[in-house]
């Protein structure tokens, strides 16, 4: 379905500048609001949790046209299940500090790297089969 494109586009480039809001703190203040409201309502990480879930399911059922059946958005759909997990564990009780006390940028950079390949593979190559 087409119409599962432009959302999971939408899913994982916010979900890299979620990653990213922990190392660019200053240049992403504007999602530094909704990721302390997403740490403090259990409610809103499970719902968004359960909305990406099921579009990254609808997304190994329904891949685009010229895809095959599962095989067509793999990539994109695992993506996007690591991306309801990562969602999901944001919470109060998470520590980012590293035992010396210094943030733990790295794993946070690491995972926006990552999820900004698979947006730029899914945005370029929207049906691209990996076998």
């Amino acid at each position: 379905m087409i119409q599962l494109y432009p959302l999971s586009l939408l899913v994982i480039a916010f979900s890299s500048l979620l990653s990213f809001v922990e190392v660019y703190r200053t240049e992403l203040s504007f999602l530094l609001r909704f990721k302390i409201a997403l740490r403090k309502n259990e409610r809103l990480r499970t719902a968004l949790s359960l909305v990406v879930l099921i579009l990254s399911l609808l997304m190994l059922l329904f891949p685009l046209y010229p895809g095959p059946m599962i095989l067509g958005d793999l990539l994109p759909s695992i993506t996007m299940i690591y991306a309801s997990l990562f969602i999901r564990r944001i919470d109060d009780s998470v520590a980012d500090m590293d035992v010396d006390g210094r943030k733990e940028g790295s794993v946070h950079f690491k995972r926006g790297v990552f999820f900004s390949l698979v947006f730029l593979l899914h945005f370029l190559f929207p049906s691209f089969i990996i076998l």
